[in-house]
């Protein structure tokens, strides 16, 4: 469902910055699958300062985990924190491009800082995305946020 994953991200970490730990890296990834798992437990009891502590760190371990970006960002942005929000799409999407739900959240978030008509851009891009991948709920769903966003 794209308005509840839609979350904004605060603390991009430069992959240069993040050192892995010495334990092999099945383990290092499990670890940060683990934190992000841990992230959503705490962002679904309603605990979003958890879940960004959480979901940050599967970043730290993993700085290729486009969940923890999405659903970091998707926090960011229902804190009205729009500018962290899509720090963490943007980074979603350069490590998965085609990724309708990070698109549609960067949608709102522009929308919402007032870049209208890059949101509203980004929105029918996350659409046609679904469309294309035969999601009809989530491509119908998206047209009625876009239909609901102020003209």
């Amino acid at each position: 469902m794209l308005l509840g994953t839609v979350a904004l991200v605060p603390f991009p970490v430069a992959a240069a910055e993040v050192k892995p730990p010495t334990q092999s890296l099945s383990a290092w990834m499990d670890e940060a699958d683990q934190s992000f798992r841990q992230g959503q437990l705490q962002h679904h009891k309603g605990n979003l300062e958890a879940a960004l502590v959480l979901y940050s760190e599967a970043i730290e371990l993993n700085p290729e985990h486009v969940l923890a970006y999405v659903a970091r960002g998707g926090i960011l942005g229902g804190l009205e924190r729009y500018t962290a929000a899509i720090a963490d799409y943007n980074a979603a999407l350069e490590l998965s491009p085609e990724l309708a739900g990070a698109y549609g959240g960067r949608g709102l978030a522009r929308y919402r800082s007032g870049e209208t008509t890059a949101g509203a851009r980004d929105l029918l891009h996350a659409a046609q995305i679904y469309r294309d991948q035969n999601q009809p709920s989530e491509y119908y769903s998206t047209l009625r946020i876009i239909q609901q966003l102020d003209p």
